[in-house]
Formats: structure tokens, C-alpha cells, sequence
């Protein structure tokens, strides 16, 4: 009995190693190993890159491709050769993640997601309403076609009852490091520009000297208006104050 048994555990172990011959492994020393690449390259030239889609879509990736000895290539973060970055690396990538596939080529990509090609970005002031004070965004939401009213000037109202300052429209081909400071917020994303904006200005035309020229100068100058201040406010286009 004891006999069989270890025939069956001798069958299951020459079974195993059938296997793993077949699978490219092979006996080093007591240990089995698999060659995954006879040929690697020291450095990785990386690349993000974007790739339209229908409907107004486009995919970003990541795609790492050999360095030849006698390439030259251009690095930064905004090139604009139809993709968004481009950097040297070295060779640290481990063939078995998941994130990585290869492609066609031979090389290997990182898919980074699908996302809008366009986007409307709107200035906008907004109460917070923890704070209560007046917040200044940029918001942005995806672009998906028609007529939209551009401006620096629009002043407009939502339906939020937040005021919308300049609207423009956007194409999304930045890299992927400069839109980390975009904060998803619902179905649109924002960056807060200054969270304690007053509701109202003081704006008065000022003349005084430069002291190095010598010469009057005419300046708009604008600063907050406190409600304190509201009361004791002298309004008019010929006041000719001594403003120190």
C-alpha cells in the first residue's frame, strides 16, 4: 500500500515536470528558471501618448520602447508631437504586472483610461457653504458638441445661482502630471483659486509719483470692501481725496 502510494506521488511530481519543460522551464542547479527575454535593453524611452476615439473620446497611454545607441530624442512634459510626455527611464519594469501589456509593435503599453478630447473650462465664483465665504474655481465637465458661449467677460448666472465670469473650450492634450491638481467633484472637476474672495471691490483712480521717474501716474486700484466700510463709502468721479 505504501508502495502505490508513492508510485502515485512519483507519477504526479514526473507529471509537474513535464509541465513546466513544456511551459520553457528548465532544471539550474536544483532550481527551475525561465528565460523571459535574451535581449533587454538598459533604458526605455517612455512616451504618453493620446489616441482619438469615436464620440468625442480619446484614450491616453503609456508606451515604454527600447533606446537605440544612436537615437536622439527630445524630453519634456508639453511637446505636442500628438502625445503628451516623453522621458528616458531605466530598465525596471517587471514583465509579470498586470498594468503592462505588449502591443503589436513589441513594445509595452499601460492603458491610462478613456476620456473627453474636449472640455469646457468655466471661471466661476461660488459661496462655500461651510464657510460661507465667496470661493473662486476653475470648473471644468466634459465638452460633447454644440454651441457654447465663450467670453472673458460673460458674468453670467447658473443654475447653481453661481456667477459665471469666462467660459472657453478646451482640448485635452496635456500630460497626465500636470492634471493632478484637477479635483473630481460629482461629474465635473475643479481647482480653487482662492478660497475667501469678497463679494465686493473698492475701485478708485489713483494719481501718484513713481518715485524713480519722477512722474504722475493714473492707476485703477481695487481692494476688498468690508461691510464696515459700506456705510462710511464716499462714491463719486471727481472726489480729489489726499489718499496719502
Amino acid at each position: 500500500m505504501e508502495i502505490k502510494f508513492l508510485q502515485e506521488e512519483l507519477l504526479k511530481i514526473l507529471h509537474q515536470l513535464s509541465k513546466l519543460r513544456r511551459k520553457g522551464w528548465k532544471s539550474n542547479q536544483g532550481n527551475y528558471e525561465k528565460t523571459l527575454s535574451i535581449h533587454e535593453p538598459t533604458k526605455f524611452i517612455e512616451e504618453e501618448v493620446i489616441i482619438m476615439r469615436q464620440g468625442g473620446k480619446q484614450e491616453r497611454k503609456i508606451i515604454r520602447r527600447p533606446l537605440d545607441e544612436d537615437e536622439n530624442i527630445e524630453e519634456g512634459e508639453q511637446l505636442l508631437e500628438d502625445l503628451g510626455e516623453e522621458r528616458l527611464v531605466d530598465n525596471d519594469l517587471s514583465l509579470t504586472s498586470s498594468k503592462w501589456k505588449k502591443n503589436n509593435d513589441g513594445n509595452y503599453e499601460q492603458s491610462l483610461g478613456v476620456e473627453p478630447s474636449q472640455y469646457i473650462t468655466e471661471e466661476v465664483l461660488q459661496v462655500n457653504n461651510e464657510t460661507g465665504m465667496m470661493e473662486r474655481k476653475l470648473v471644468r465637465k466634459p465638452y460633447l458638441g454644440g454651441k457654447v458661449q465663450e467670453g472673458d467677460s460673460l458674468n453670467e448666472v447658473d443654475k447653481n445661482g453661481n456667477k459665471v465670469l469666462s467660459r472657453k473650450i478646451e482640448s485635452n492634450l496635456q500630460p497626465k502630471a500636470s492634471k493632478q491638481q484637477w479635483q473630481n467633484v460629482g461629474k465635473q472637476e475643479e481647482i480653487i483659486l482662492n478660497s475667501e474672495e469678497p463679494e465686493q471691490f473698492i475701485e478708485e483712480e489713483i494719481i501718484q509719483i513713481n518715485p524713480k521717474t519722477g512722474k504722475l501716474e493714473r492707476k485703477i486700484v481695487r481692494k476688498p470692501l468690508n461691510n464696515e466700510e459700506i456705510d462710511n463709502l464716499q462714491i463719486g468721479q471727481n472726489l480729489e481725496e489726499d489718499l496719502g
